[in-house]
């Protein structure tokens, strides 16, 4: 978007040059010139922020202006040339400076009747300056003084327990995965996870004005209080729930209120089950909102304004929602997404909600990229699945995303939301344990060595989220040797034992190495 803005500007401001100078000329109005000069020698910008300047310039005969930096720009490039006239104005764009060091150009004017007559002007941009974190509040009361981004840092493994209280038949095991059990939850924290995040549908279990069964708001709990009783910090969602999650966009203008509606009401119910429990309880409004046309789910990006601000509708309903339950719930971190769920989107659509405490929101976003290594649906014959990943896989056909890529994205996040005061979680993140098929047998591929580019792949992923400040939840389904998604991680029908000791290999070592930013 800044880019287009800039692009006009640019547009705009050559045209108004251009118009001032030809209006400046002897033969227009016979001003007199006076001395070669320009009103100002030194110009410092107010912050790093993309920004603009005006420098007027007064010339007895024909001149030039050069720039001496990339980073500050002219309307037509890095020189200019004007006419005789007098205060003669030339505007200048400074782009956003993203990194924490300040940084200086010269402007650089000359007479061109008389070349030893040269003028400089001194620009300076401060350096970006990362958010100031606090981590606790002493207003709060006992047990939630923690802000968030102090319980982010004390997330270090994050697990999802997904295809379970998700699913959408009579009971969590609809889906094939087993009940879930204390046992379980003891067994992941015994492989070093310490956070879990619990994807729930609720409308499969509630009536059509979104009443929970009172069974199933106790078995939630339950599972809940497995993680939570033991010092572990929980996620609680509302995951799947399609009455709100999968829109129709012709349809909105009609459904909104009603939807917004049932949505405050599931999240006054939910958190009063839980507004006695303390930080270690944290709710997640959504997940990966999406739109439905011709009947199929659509994942790109809307050309609907509406929608985004659907998305942020439902952000805002969600926090008001929980903070008017009282309790712990007025200090409660609370985690909120952008549409989809897409870090992309999120950079370009994401309007942070307004709340009436301080420092208690996370944004979340989701990372399965590329997709084509992450997950293994595409068509062997075409070579659209790829069974490696990063530099050390190079040599063979690996995905042509690459570490560079994964840095960029993060660090973007880090700059546009971390260092300015909204820590960012990584809610689900992934690769596939790849499987032998028939198809990619024929293409010779290596299986020992594509589990160790996954395991390399997701290293490298948590150890960058961390250093990006981002704690992440792994999306296990327990799904493993099947034809669909296969992000199984812990076998949960026999003592939570990996399916691939190297993968959490992986995940530990990025914890490991990764070093939160604040």
């Amino acid at each position: 978007m800044k880019k287009i803005i800039f692009n006009l500007c640019l547009s705009i401001l050559m045209l108004g040059v251009v118009g001032f100078v030809a209006s400046c000329s002897d033969d227009d109005n016979g001003l007199a010139y006076g001395a070669f000069s320009v009103d100002q020698t030194e110009i410092t910008f107010s912050n790093n922020e993309a920004d603009t300047t005006i420098v007027a310039v007064t010339s007895p005969s024909d001149w030039k202006v050069e720039v001496s930096a990339e980073w500050l720009k002219l309307p037509s490039g890095e020189t200019a040339y004007g006419t005789p006239g007098n205060a003669t104005n030339i505007f200048l764009y400074a782009e956003e400076n993203t990194n924490e060091e300040e940084r200086t150009a010269v402007i650089t004017f000359t007479n061109l009747a008389d070349l030893s007559q040269v003028i400089t002007v001194k620009v300076v941009q401060p350096g970006h300056k990362p958010f100031q974190y606090t981590d606790t509040n002493s207003a709060a009361p006992a047990g939630m003084q923690s802000n968030a981004i102090k319980l982010m840092k004390e997330i270090s493994a994050g697990w999802n327990l997904g295809n379970t209280m998700e699913s959408d038949g009579a009971d969590e095991t609809a889906w094939g995965n087993p009940m879930t059990t204390k046992a379980m939850i003891d067994g992941l924290k015994a492989q070093g996870f310490n956070a879990i995040r619990i994807p729930v549908r609720w409308y499969a279990r509630a009536n059509e004005e979104m009443d929970i069964n009172a069974a199933w708001m106790a078995r939630v709990k339950e599972v809940v209080d497995y993680a939570y009783n033991q010092g572990m910090y929980v996620i609680l969602n509302s995951h799947h729930d399609n009455w709100y999650d999968r829109i129709v966009p012709g349809a909105l203008g009609e459904t909104k209120t009603d939807i917004l509606n049932r949505f405050n009401h599931l999240w006054t119910q939910v958190a009063t089950t839980f507004k006695d429990y303390d930080e270690h309880l944290l709710f997640a409004g959504t997940n990966e909102v999406i739109y439905i046309s011709q009947g199929k789910e659509e994942w790109g990006e809307p050309t609907n304004e509406d929608l985004f601000v659907y998305m942020n509708d439902l952000n805002q309903t969600f926090i008001d929602a929980v903070r008017a339950t009282g309790g712990n719930n007025a200090w409660r971190t609370l985690v909120v997404q952008p549409w989809a769920a897409s870090p992309e989107f999120a950079l370009k659509h994401f309007k942070r909600p307004t709340d009436a405490v301080e420092n208690r929101l996370m944004l979340e976003f989701h990372y399965y990229q590329p997709w084509n290594f992450c997950q293994q649906s595409g068509d062997d014959a075409k070579g659209e699945n790829k069974y490696y990943w990063g530099t050390p896989y190079e040599s063979l056909s690996y995905s042509t995303n690459t570490e560079n890529d994964v840095i960029k994205l993060f660090g973007n996040l880090k700059y546009n939301f971390v260092d300015k005061g909204l820590p960012v979680i990584m809610g689900e993140y992934g690769a596939v344990k790849h499987q032998k098929t028939s198809a990619n047998q024929a293409l010779g591929i290596n299986y020992t060595k594509s589990e160790e580019s996954r395991a390399y792949y997701l290293e490298f992923v948590v150890r960058q989220a961390k250093n990006h400040g981002f704690a992440a939840f792994f999306w296990d389904n327990n799904c493993i040797d099947t034809t669909g998604e296969n992000f199984g991680l812990f076998d949960r029908d026999n003592n939570m034992e990996p399916y691939s000791e190297v993968a959490v290999q992986g995940i530990m070592k990025g914890v490991q190495t990764g070093v939160y930013p604040f």
